[in-house]
């Protein structure tokens, strides 16, 4: 199978140590999955529940909300406000893990800027989900589930047509592999930004398939 994206492989990781404390600023499945998979490993997750931007999820896939994020911590933060928005930042320079799915210009609006987080916060592991990565060329593309498996060539052909392979399937990949980076990243004992990019996931499972 080929793509539009470059296949990277995919993850093949241990489980490290644990996180102690981790900020969840994602919606919808693959962030939501990641930090639900480290509340299962024993890691404390705090989950930001946008007033001004909330996640569909609770409302369209209640028992999904359930299962992905149950054990969290909610936050509601109204990120309109100034004062949320710092108390936002206090957060993640507490943390030991932040996980956000928002692409680079939207959370620097925000005041989160790898560079700047990372320098006050050496010990942060940032995970940032996008569809095409948090930096480079597809930084400000957007991308689902469904659309980055087909650019990463995570395809299927049904009498000579593309087919998916699963529904949104990038989507529980990518919340997979950020997990387990998130727990070798926390066994190095050094922090950093890890850019996850949904079609590079992808196109590493198709690779994996051939």
């Amino acid at each position: 199978m080929t793509g539009e994206t470059p296949a990277p492989s995919p993850a093949a990781v241990g489980i490290g140590a644990v996180p102690r404390r981790v900020v969840d600023l994602t919606a919808l499945w693959a962030g939501p999955l990641c930090t639900g998979l480290l509340v299962a490993a024993g890691a404390e997750v705090i989950r930001i529940d946008s007033l001004g931007r909330p996640d569909p999820t609770p409302t369209v896939s209640p028992d999904l909300d359930r299962r992905l994020n149950g054990r969290k911590r909610r936050l509601p933060l109204d990120l309109r406000r100034a004062d949320d928005r710092a108390r936002l930042r206090d957060l993640a320079l507490e943390a030991d893990v932040l996980v956000t799915s928002a692409r680079a210009a939207a959370l620097a609006r925000l005041g989160l800027v790898p560079d700047v987080l990372l320098a006050e916060n050496p010990r942060l592991i940032w995970v940032a989900i996008t569809g095409h990565g948090f930096a480079g060329d597809g930084a400000g593309r957007v991308g689902f589930g469904d659309d980055c498996a087909a650019a990463g060539g995570l395809l299927d052909w049904c009498q000579g047509v593309p087919c998916f392979l699963g529904d949104a399937l990038a989507d529980p990949l990518t919340g997979l592999e950020a997990a387990l980076a998130v727990l070798s990243q926390a066994a190095s004992g050094s922090g950093g930004l890890i850019d996850m990019a949904m079609a590079r996931v992808a196109a590493g499972y198709a690779r994996a398939l051939e």
